[in-house]
């Protein structure tokens, strides 16, 4: 499985804080907050994750689905989360391989989406 390269921030001088919120043989995630002791998403930046894919993507939650094409020519999924009591940042979601990944910015801009899974792809 792959880890990303780039790790967008609207704020470069802002410290960023990896946490590793799960791992093993057949999955990974790790979220990216602006606090050591983040439980909000007041000071959530995002998550990336892979894991073993199966299935289809699932867009069933989402309001706007947008196909797009990384640099590597993987084809991935752009969605916008819907609002209940709290909104979800927009994220990427695409298959390489035999692994789905998946990168969620709070951000929320889809150029800093691709540009994070473009430094995820591996190039053939």
């Amino acid at each position: 499985m792959e880890l990303p390269l780039l790790v967008f921030q609207v704020d470069p001088r802002a410290t960023l804080y990896a946490s590793l919120d799960s791992v093993d043989a057949n999955e990974y995630s790790v979220s990216f907050s602006h606090d050591t002791a983040c439980q909000s998403h007041a000071c959530f930046a995002g998550y990336v994750s892979g894991e073993v894919a199966s299935g289809d993507i699932d867009t069933s939650n989402s309001v706007v689905v947008e196909p797009v094409r990384l640099a590597n020519g993987a084809h991935a999924i752009i969605v916008s989360k819907r609002c209940g009591a709290d909104c979800e940042p927009p994220s990427i979601t695409w298959d390489q391989g035999q692994f789905r990944y998946s990168v969620s910015l709070h951000t929320g801009h889809h150029i800093a989406l691709i540009a994070m899974a473009n430094s995820m792809a591996t190039y053939k």
